[in-house]
């Protein structure tokens, strides 16, 4: 396993090492100034060449190093976008909720594409001429030159995910029925479904030298190869489904940068290697041409598009970038390491080995070191208490609690904290009284329900004056801390006596309620 381990970083770092030797454009890329990308809600598309990136979000934008901007369409939002260098020129294609937009160099045109039964673009490609290929979501691919359209219809009805162009300008379409082939004005089959896993495809890169191509499937990447005709599932252990893909090709192999729901990792063909940089629904991933800059376009609560790079890291705040601390690079390509090597080194990447998806899925060997998440609670709770009052008669009373803590939980583990400071008052049984209580819960379970033990002491007064004493018992808890049903027994000495009671009560957290609202507020935005 070490000489396993040194094999595969050797030759992480050999195929990066090879990535920045064949981009004579690598220096200008690390030194030139960073773009000034203006707000977006959420990111659906992204492509730099060279000086010029263009970006599909809330709003679509063509932007230069210099600070010019372009407007791509008239519409909010964006459906798609992809772009390609045609000799000199530089073509990009922008599919918006009304009508589709062509850059080809200077000249901009608009057009509203022929599509059949009003269906939905999903997807565009464009080919070595310049003209786009925009995939419809079920009937057709419409070929637009600039000037004249050409609908290229599936033979019946399917869900296409994604297009892209091989080095012989051939077309290919993934679709729930395999890969199609574009020969003439009809499509083939050129791979079929059953050598591909269950489940949904959100997106597709295709190598020019390996002709692989590389797709975002659930919680993995699915490999085809257009070649052989076969298919290898990697699976990730990101949280969230795979979002985002895209890649680079080198001599030595392609490296392929994947997004998960809040995560990025690069995979080599076998290692998949999360950065360590934390993004909010990163939905545009773009190596820089030189190789030496993965932007990632990404939703947060600030509509900011972060910047990640392997020299270098840049954060985006409003409308300026920020450069953050650079990391140190080798000056010898023999000790060249990539930023996947320096996320390997701080967190425990995950191997995986290509299997047959027809077999068994890839086993890790080494899974990604968590830390913990926390999310704070703030729980009313009401119920009874029962027990012997000051009378040595048996007596039932109200229960109020109030309580604040911090829920600590782990995205796989089963054990979940919940230290809690607060305030309960009982009106009996005798003598009753505010108390101020510190303490919390160990559960064991998930989110979406878990039961443990409780523990918490209590200090205050009552009727019969200063009293402390302790509550123990146990917690179940539903639906992300919604729902808390606490069951304990409460020792509580008093000046005259030791009180024995049962206290139970049902608390409730607005929290994951609160969350939940902002959750769809965004989405609202996203998907309006």
């Amino acid at each position: 396993m070490p000489l396993l381990s040194a094999c595969t970083k050797v030759r992480r770092a050999a195929l990066i090492a090879a990535l920045l030797a064949s981009a004579p454009g690598a220096a200008h890329a690390q030194s030139a100034a960073p773009f000034a990308l203006g707000e977006q809600s959420f990111v659906r598309g992204l492509f730099i060449d060279g000086d010029t990136l263009a970006i599909g979000g809330s709003t679509a934008q063509i932007l230069t190093r210099d600070g010019r901007s372009q407007r791509l369409g008239q519409s909010s939002g964006t459906l798609a976008l992809c772009g390609r260098r045609v000799g000199d020129r530089l073509v990009i294609a922008h599919v918006g909720y009304d009508a589709v937009t062509r850059v080809d160099g200077a000249v901009t045109a608009r057009s509203a594409a022929p599509v059949l039964n009003g269906e939905r673009l999903v997807h565009c490609a464009i080919d070595a001429a310049g003209a786009v290929y925009f995939v419809g979501e079920r009937r057709a691919v419409y070929r637009w030159s600039g000037r004249d359209w050409s609908v290229l219809a599936f033979d019946g009805q399917t869900n296409a995910a994604a297009a892209a162009i091989a080095p012989d300008d051939t077309l290919y379409v993934l679709t729930q029925r395999g890969v199609l082939r574009r020969r003439g004005d009809v499509f083939e089959l050129a791979l079929s479904s059953t050598n591909m896993p269950d489940g949904e495809p959100s997106g597709a890169w295709i190598s020019e030298r390996t002709l692989r191509m590389y797709v975002a499937w659930d919680n993995a990447v699915v490999v085809l190869d257009l070649r052989n005709g076969n298919a290898t599932t990697h699976r990730h252990s990101m949280f969230g489904r795979t979002r985002a893909i895209t890649g680079i090709a080198a001599p030595t192999g392609d490296l392929v940068a994947v997004a998960a729901q809040s995560n990025v990792a690069l995979f080599d063909g076998a290692t998949f290697s999360p950065l360590p940089q934390q993004y909010v629904f990163a939905g545009g991933l773009a190596f820089d041409p030189a190789g030496r800059a993965l932007y990632v376009g990404a939703q947060s609560t600030s509509g900011a598009i972060a910047i990640t790079g392997d020299r270098a890291l840049a954060r985006l705040t409003g409308a300026q970038v920020e450069p953050v601390q650079a990391q140190p690079v080798a000056s010898d390509t023999s000790a060249a390491r990539s930023v996947a090597d320096d996320a390997a080194d701080a967190r425990s990447a995950q191997r995986t080995t290509g299997s047959s998806v027809a077999g068994q899925p890839p086993a890790n060997d080494a899974p990604r070191r968590e830390q913990y998440s926390y999310f704070p609670v703030v729980r009313f709770g009401f119920g009874l208490a029962a027990g012997q009052g000051a009378s040595r008669a048996h007596e039932t009373g109200f229960a109020f609690d109030f309580n604040a803590g911090l829920f600590a939980y782990k995205e796989r583990a089963s054990v979940q904290f919940l230290p809690e400071i607060g305030v309960s008052y009982q009106a009996g049984p005798s003598p009753g009284g505010t108390y101020l209580t510190v303490g919390g819960s160990v559960l064991y379970g998930n989110m979406l329900f878990s039961g443990g033990l409780l523990a918490r002491g209590m200090l205050g007064g009552s009727s019969s004056g200063f009293a402390g004493g302790v509550r123990t018992g146990l917690a179940l808890q539903a639906l992300f801390t919604s729902v808390t049903l606490d069951v304990g027994y409460q020792y509580l000495p008093t000046g005259s006596y030791n009180q024995h009671a049962f206290v139970g009560t049902i608390s409730v957290n607005p929290m994951p309620l609160v969350g939940a609202l902002l959750l769809a507020t965004m989405f609202g935005r996203i998907f309006r």
